[in-house]
């Protein structure tokens, strides 16, 4: 914890807040050897999680990091929402296109921004809907919240979608589909700004 608050002093307020450690533990196993008996996932200067790696899988460790938190949520289609998984990714936002029934784990999709420019569509439960496929270590429903402000100019078609959308969610998923559709031989998104524009000034 030492070195970690040394090395903390080294960065910048905005580094340490997308900074986490993981620590492992190796101990003699009996015969001559070392093994790695416990992972440690620290944010700030605080232990958060423990693996224990010599537990069978079904046991349930109960303290390691599972970013697939499947809790039913209060948003809507058309909602934009702010995705803050700090330490492991840096705070975004995305609008919600689809609610479903509100309890399967892929039932929330949303679409966001990817860092180059093209906009991507992700279920919301399992951590997909960040910039540039960053997998979190904690869930976005730790954090998620409604978002009520400017965004930042590269994040304004949300607002265009939101408003096309407007709490319908035949229209968000139906929006959902046509990007689902753009979806190359090679599974990646080629969805730009201009296309899904097009799209809600169509009237489809």
């Amino acid at each position: 914890m030492e070195r970690i608050q040394e090395y903390h002093g080294y960065l910048e307020d905005d580094e340490k807040e997308l900074t986490w450690f993981e620590v492992e533990k190796w101990l003699p196993d009996g015969t001559g050897k070392l093994k790695n008996d416990l992972d440690y996932t620290i944010f700030g200067t605080e232990v958060c999680y423990v693996v224990y790696n010599n537990s069978h899988r079904w046991d349930g460790p109960g303290f390691s990091t599972d970013r697939d938190l499947n809790l039913p949520v209060p948003f809507h289609s058309g909602d934009i929402v702010t995705i803050d998984c700090r330490p492991s990714a840096p705070v975004s936002h995305a609008v919600i296109l689809d609610v479903g029934d509100n309890r399967d784990c892929c039932c929330l999709q949303a679409l966001y921004r990817n860092d180059d420019g093209t906009w991507d569509i992700g279920a919301v439960k399992h951590g997909y809907v960040l910039p540039n496929h960053h997998l979190p270590k904690i869930s976005p429903l730790y954090r998620l919240a409604s978002f009520h402000g400017q965004l930042p100019e590269e994040e304004r078609l949300l607002e265009r979608v939101s408003w096309y959308v407007n709490g319908d969610e035949e229209h968000g998923s139906a929006l959902w589909q046509y990007i689902f559709g753009l979806c190359d031989s090679r599974k990646k998104w080629t969805v730009t700004e201009e296309q899904i524009l097009s799209y809600m000034e169509n009237g489809n």
